[in-house]
């Protein structure tokens, strides 16, 4: 089974990812602006801003990714938000997977561990996202 299908265009593709990069960091941008104003400004525990922050980025980043990044509405938006949930976890497993190998194994500092996981599962992620989550019709295998 070949991983690309037949409609793909490189360079739509290509694009696609770089909104997707895009708006990652925005979002991760946002992410940090919201736990500093928990934690430093409104005084709240450090787990309980996390919780809450990933509470509403996570939403926003499957808005964001559905409507924005890979325009994919055919598809139930609840079936689809459920299938974005265990991308994302599940990619959120193979970034820690990396930050520990890196991190305990290798010995490398924290930060550059930490980035080592993120490059590493952000490709990843968004072929992950493309293929299982945000197909569309002209991949033969959409809901529309």
């Amino acid at each position: 089974m070949k991983w690309m299908p037949d409609s793909w265009n490189v360079k739509s593709e290509a694009r696609k990812f770089l909104g997707f990069a895009f708006w990652g960091v925005c979002s991760y941008l946002f992410a940090l602006l919201m736990m500093y104003l928990l934690t430093q400004v409104a005084g709240m525990g450090n787990k309980l801003a996390y919780a809450i922050t990933q509470a509403i980025v996570v939403p926003i980043n499957f808005l964001l990714n559905r409507y924005v990044v890979f325009v994919s509405t055919s598809e139930n938006m609840t079936r689809q938000g459920a299938k974005y949930l265990v991308v994302n976890i599940s990619m959120r497993v193979v970034d820690w997977l990396v930050f520990a190998f890196f991190d305990t194994v290798l010995g490398w500092p924290y930060y550059a561990a930490i980035l080592c996981g993120r490059c590493a599962a952000y490709p990843m992620k968004f072929v992950a996202y493309r293929l299982g989550v945000f197909r569309d019709a002209r991949d033969g295998r959409g809901d529309a």
